[in-house]
């Protein structure tokens, strides 16, 4: 289930870098696949020095593995309806990433064709697009029965207006509203930036089509203006997940080549709690980041599991996604580190299973870094890659408002100091070559054979560190 825990997919931007986003474009290697159960854990530690704060820290890492990963899993007949945004700003380009000049509209209906194409003949299939309302371009109907008229429809689709969430998901549910397959899913294709207050109406119909109607959901937030508010409405919702598109080939990734993965979950609500006397869990990274607790027990609470892809290389498998991080600390002088893992998850016909894992933490050596699988060596260059990123963001944030200090009538002395201080703390980064140091660790523990980002996260930090910041990061 590697590429969907919790849902999240791809959060990074310039805006946004979450570790959740981070970890789920990322392939990790797997001693090896599993090929019995719907769900299991892969389990490996480490003792590692931040290159931040130069402390040693100790770590746990869990990999969610599946019998379905890399396979087309349990595909079955489906209904979909996907619905299309066609606001103005569907006509801009993705983001710095990508390669081509292709809009976001001509990106999205090149795979919502794409995509028609792999359809199987029984499956059903809608194409609504929205702006302001909702328009239905191809009404409901089998796959076998589209016509070379309504694949043409959807090749005109061009971009006006503005758009309205609530109305997207109100005319696709009205497209399924025949539907009797046990499978129905609409596809929601957005750019949308909101805030808060204009998405309540959206939750409340979206609550209304999971859990009454029993159709599942999927929003494809594409480019890095995409609102990360609907992730936190979508993602830990049975049946349902969210992927961010920020280059040009991810949206026929997921829309396409993981389709059999994305719309067809194995497993619902899974579960994992942690109990030892003697190690404390201070800090959990992936699956929703439970972060500055006193002590954590409950690291996740997932409410649809679906495989994750695989990947063979020099006879290595790498699994995509898939990765929590669980950092210790010792809470006595007790030398006993061993831990219990309760790993609890309702199958496809909602039967409950329950699996229970003992673990011993203890490194093999005294001094120096000690990891015992690649996964969690990997997985630690990524976690302190992301806190460099969103360190350095904030403190840029608020040196630009320090900046702008007279010209945003922030006029008070209070607001002043605060700025000076988190100014203070921007400067550490560089005074003390803290880029340097993580951008170092990156190179050291990342491995580049699988996905090449290395270069694209150390050109991000460089990027964070730059004092001009883009005025929406800004709040203005």
């Amino acid at each position: 289930m590697g590429g969907q825990v919790g849902g999240f997919h791809n959060s990074l931007s310039e805006y946004l870098i979450t570790i959740d986003g981070v970890i789920n474009e990322n392939y990790f290697q797997i001693k090896e696949r599993e090929m019995k159960l719907e769900n299991n854990l892969e389990i490996s530690h480490c003792r590692v020095k931040n290159p931040i704060t130069g402390q040693y820290e100790l770590f746990l890492s869990l990999l969610i593995k599946s019998k379905y990963d890399g396979t087309p899993g349990i595909r079955e007949p489906v209904d979909i309806c996907i619905t299309l945004d066609i606001s103005g700003s569907m006509s801009s380009h993705i983001g710095p990433y990508q390669k081509d000049q292709k809009t976001r509209n001509d990106l999205s209906v090149e795979a919502i064709v794409k995509l028609i194409d792999q359809l199987k003949d029984d499956d059903g299939i809608a194409i609504n697009t929205f702006d302001e309302t909702s328009h239905n371009i191809v009404p409901f109907k089998l796959k076998k029965n589209l016509t070379k008229e309504n694949i043409e429809d959807i090749k005109r689709i061009g971009p006006k207006g503005n758009e309205n969430i609530y109305n997207a998901l109100n005319g696709a549910m009205e497209q399924l509203l025949e539907s009797t397959k046990k499978n129905k899913r609409i596809i929601i294709i957005t750019d949308l930036w909101a805030h808060d207050s204009d998405l309540k109406q959206f939750t409340e119909l979206f609550k209304k089509c999971v859990h009454q109607d029993n159709i599942e959901i999927t929003i494809i937030g594409i480019s890095q203006d995409a609102n990360s508010h609907l992730a936190k409405i979508v993602a830990y919702e049975k049946g349902c997940n969210y992927y961010n598109v920020l280059d040009d080939g991810d949206l026929e990734k997921y829309l396409v080549k993981q389709f059999n993965y994305m719309c067809f979950p194995y497993a619902y609500n899974l579960k994992i709690n942690y109990i030892s006397n003697t190690l404390k869990i201070v800090e959990c990274i992936g699956a929703g980041d439970k972060k500055n607790k006193e002590n954590i027990t409950d690291i996740c609470d997932i409410g649809t599991v679906i495989p994750s892809d695989l990947k063979i290389i020099n006879n290595n498998i790498y699994m995509e996604g898939g990765l929590i991080l669980l950092k210790l600390q010792q809470i006595n002088n007790d030398i006993d580190y061993s831990c219990k893992i309760n790993l609890k998850y309702n199958d496809r016909n909602y039967k409950e299973i329950e699996q229970n894992y003992i673990y011993n933490v203890k490194t093999e050596q005294n001094e120096g870094d000690y990891l015992s699988s690649k996964a969690i060596e990997k997985g630690i260059a990524l976690y302190y890659y992301t806190i460099m990123c969103n360190n350095l963001l904030n403190y840029k944030n608020a040196y630009n408002n320090h900046s702008f200090y007279d010209l945003n009538n922030k006029g008070n002395l209070e607001h002043k100091k605060e700025c000076e201080k988190e100014l203070e703390k921007y400067k550490v980064y560089h005074d003390n070559k803290l880029i340097k140091n993580v951008v170092d660790f990156l190179k050291s523990h990342y491995e580049c054979e699988i996905v090449d980002h290395s270069q694209r996260y150390i050109d991000k930090i460089y990027e964070a560190s730059e004092v001009n910041t883009p005025k929406r990061y800004q709040g203005e």
